[in-house]
């Protein structure tokens, strides 16, 4: 209620010949209070406590309902605004906690009703279209007044809440044509904390309502907030929006120009902060995946664009080095016969690169580095708890030299020149030619077997080296997978 208090003691000294509005301001502290009772009543409902009273419930909503805002006075519209506003924010606070409660996707049916009853009556009595109306920014807007944003801000969260947890919600949304005033209110919106959950309230349709989005033009108005939005979060979300839609049809390549697409991931690779970049990382690889004309493979090649991704593995941290050394194994894979392979023979700097990450201790030492920092950090806020082991950087570590072995094992596989220039460079270095080996053959022995389910690696006869590895009707014991990884590392070998 502190909102409320200090709503009220703004009427009380704002104006002494504003008396005539004390009744509205007291109408109006009438329905917070009746939100908030409700609010908690049904929080008391859901936490089945016993002194919970459904008459209530019913006697709190019949105030609300009675409740009108009818300001008899003759001072303008603006001053009256003004003097509310706080009210307001804190009556829509209380808005979202009741649709957030009301809207919890639980296992029990009786909460399921629950949630069913509250989004039916919240869209039967135009609740959706009075949040989308206040959204809506006119001409008049002043820039330079927070309060109508940090309005739109509470509104947009509750818009988020009720879509997110209710199949009930987005249906409505749907209906309304919901989904093309967000984009709408996208180009116009200053605030990029709202631009981003406008672009977040997107992506939860991506999966339950993906045509609609697609009918609306949302992959191309995605790409131009890749493009163009100056936040972090929203270009983030774009491009996650953009890949989830062509992921669920690949005919959704047709909507996009990827020879442009290329050069602006190209960009935001070089030069983007790491949640933007890791996005950007995982759209490439489903481009790669999913392009059957070789298009975005071709531009990628061809203007030495996958140079970028190794960068962003050199100054990223490892989660988005994971999803950049994926990217280039699905643009190896996916490409045509050994493009890639003779294009590496020119930028054997950024090659080399890659095999440093396993040759050398720098990636080690890296991860000694952020381990050390990670468990500092652990130390200072747990001085008297065990500090766990990080688990998930272990995993990541894995998963970037498991792709780096199948990348390298394409490219040797595909091009005997590139196999040949690597082992001519590092003759000098005799041991490291077997320290390679033994990395690959290392980081693939402590892969799963599925892992090698959809992996390619043909030379230019056809043939698939991977078959090595996995025969789908075949059962390994553990002396029989690892003969067959020697069996697929042997062209790496000396003799």
């Amino acid at each position: 209620m502190e909102d409320v208090e200090s709503a009220l003691d703004d009427l009380e000294y704002f104006d002494p010949i504003l008396s005539p509005l004390e009744e509205e301001k007291m109408c109006m502290d009438n329905i917070c209070q009746c939100l908030n009772d409700c609010f908690f009543m049904i929080k008391q409902y859901t936490e089945g406590e016993e002194s919970f009273n459904v008459i209530l419930v019913d006697q709190s909503l019949e105030c609300f309902q009675l409740a009108k805002v009818e300001p008899s006075s003759n001072y303008s519209q603006h001053q009256i605004v003004k003097i509310f506003i706080n009210l307001k924010i804190y009556a829509l606070k209380c808005l979202a906690k009741l649709i957030s409660v009301c809207s919890l996707e639980t296992t029990e049916d009786s909460y399921k009703e629950l949630s069913k009853n509250c989004a039916e009556l919240f869209v039967k009595d135009e609740g959706l279209n009075a949040l989308f109306e206040c959204l809506v920014i006119d001409d008049k807007y002043d820039t330079s007044d927070q309060s109508d944003e940090k309005m739109r801000l509470i509104i947009v969260e509750t818009l988020f809440f009720f879509v997110c947890r209710n199949e009930i919600a987005r249906l409505a949304v749907v209906f309304q044509q919901g989904l093309l005033l967000i984009m709408e209110l996208m180009t116009v919106e200053p605030n990029s904390t709202i631009r981003s959950y406008y672009c977040a309230i997107l992506r939860e349709f991506c999966i339950t309502y993906p045509e609609d989005l697609v009918k609306e033009n949302c992959i191309e108005n995605s790409v131009s907030y890749l493009a163009a939005d100056p936040c972090d979060d929203v270009r983030a979300l774009s491009a996650e929006i953009v890949e989830m839609l062509i992921k669920t049809d690949s005919t959704n390549l047709e909507r996009i120009d990827l020879i442009e697409i290329a050069k602006l991931l190209n960009s935001v690779l070089n030069n983007d902060t790491s949640a933007v970049v890791e996005s950007c990382c995982k759209l490439c690889e489903t481009l790669f995946k999913e392009d059957t004309h070789k298009i975005i493979h071709s531009e990628f090649i061809k203007n030495s664009y996958w140079v970028s991704l190794v960068r962003v593995m050199k100054n990223h941290d490892f989660k988005t080095a994971s999803c950049a050394i994926r990217a280039i194994r699905y643009l190896a894979q996916f490409s045509e016969r050994d493009d890639l392979a003779q294009k590496c023979l020119l930028k054997f700097d950024a090659i080399s690169t890659l095999l440093k990450f396993l040759l050398d201790t720098t990636f080690d030492k890296r991860t000694n580095i952020e381990e050390k920092r990670s468990k500092f950090k652990k130390e200072r806020t747990q001085k008297h708890q065990p500090v766990a082991v990080d688990e998930a950087c272990e995993v990541l570590k894995t998963t970037i030299k498991l792709e780096s072995a199948f990348l390298f094992s394409m490219l040797f596989y595909r091009s005997p020149r590139l196999k040949q220039k690597v082992k001519d460079d590092l003759k000098v270095f005799p041991n490291w030619i077997m320290a390679l080996r033994r990395k690959l053959v290392q980081a693939v022995a402590q892969s799963e077997i599925s892992y090698f389910e959809n992996v390619e690696i043909t030379n230019e006869l056809g043939w698939n080296m991977a078959n090595f590895v996995i025969e789908k009707e075949t059962v390994y014991d553990e002396k029989t997978r690892n003969l067959d990884i020697k069996n697929l590392m042997d062209e790496l070998s000396n003799s």
